[in-house]
C-alpha cells in the first residue's frame, strides 16, 4: 500500500545499504532512519541488518492487501483493502512531505495488463510476501530442484542433458530412456545413504570402495539387542 511507512516500502533497499556499509566499513547516510546505524552497534552489523530486514518485512503486513476470491477469467482479481485501524504510523509523500490519507473503500479490483511483464496483478497477486519466512521456506526448495537437476545431468553418470546418450529418435524412446535415467540416478542416491550408514569412518574417494571400510552384516547382527517376541502375559 501507497500508505506504508518509507523504511517498510524501501526495506530491502536499506538492506542492501546496510549491508554495503557492513562489508566495506562505509558508515551509513546520516539521512537514513537512525535504527539503520548497524555499525553503531558491537553486535554483528550483517546479522543485525538481516534482523532489521525481517523485522520491517513482518511490520509490513498490516499494511497488506489480501486476494478475495479467484482470479476472474480477465486476468483481474479482487483484493480486501488492509484495516486502517491497524496502522500504527502516519505515512507522508516522499517527494511532496504531504500526509497520505489512508484509503477507506474495502475492496479494489486489479486488472490484467496485456504485457506479462507489466502485469501488476501478476506482479503483487505472490501468495507468499516476498522474502518472508513462508516465502524463504518455499523457495529454499528450489535449491533441491537444483541439486537434483545437476545431480542426473553429471558427465559422468546419467548425463540426461546430452542426447548422445540417446541416439534413438522419437518422444516415447527418450522418454523411456530418462525414466530409465532417474531409477538409475535413485539407485545411486540409496546406495549412497547405505554406504554412509555402514562406514566405520568417514568415507573419501580412496577408501569407499573397500569392503574393510564398512561394517559387516554379522557385526551388525551382532550388536543389535535381540527383539523379545514373546506375547505378554494375560492381565489377572
Amino acid at each position: 500500500m501507497n500508505y506504508m511507512p518509507q523504511d517498510l516500502i524501501h526495506a530491502l533497499d536499506l538492506y542492501r545499504q546496510d549491508r554495503k556499509a557492513a562489508d566495506t566499513g562505509v558508515p551509513v547516510d546520516e539521512e537514513m532512519p537512525e535504527d539503520d546505524a548497524i555499525l553503531s552497534s558491537d553486535s554483528n552489523p550483517v546479522r543485525q541488518a538481516k534482523e532489521l530486514r525481517d523485522q520491517r518485512i513482518a511490520e509490513r503486513e498490516k499494511y497488506r492487501a489480501k486476494p478475495k476470491g479467484k482470479r476472474r477469467p480477465d486476468g483481474s482479481r479482487q483484493y480486501l483493502y488492509p484495516d486502517p485501524k491497524n496502522y500504527d504510523d502516519l505515512a507522508f509523500d516522499h517527494k511532496t512531505g504531504e500526509l497520505i490519507e489512508p484509503i477507506r473503500k474495502k475492496t479494489v479490483v486489479i486488472p490484467a495488463g496485456k504485457d506479462p511483464a507489466k502485469d501488476k496483478a501478476l506482479k503483487y497477486g505472490q501468495t507468499y510476501p516476498h522474502k518472508s519466512p513462508v516465502w524463504k521456506g518455499y523457495y529454499a526448495l528450489r535449491n533441491t530442484v537444483e541439486s537434483q537437476n545437476a545431480f542426473i545431468k553429471d558427465s559422468a553418470t546419467e548425463d540426461i542433458a546430452s542426447p548422445m546418450k540417446r541416439r534413438a529418435r522419437g518422444n516415447t524412446f527418450a522418454s523411456l530412456a530418462v525414466t530409465l535415467a532417474l531409477v538409475s540416478a535413485n539407485i545411486r542416491k540409496i546406495l549412497t545413504f547405505i554406504q554412509s550408514e555402514l562406514a566405520r569412518v568417514p568415507l573419501t574417494s580412496k577408501n569407499k570402495s573397500f569392503a574393510s571400510t564398512y561394517y559387516s552384516s554379522a557385526e551388525i547382527t551382532s550388536a543389535t539387542s535381540p527383539t523379545d517376541t514373546a506375547p505378554s502375559p494375560p492381565p489377572s
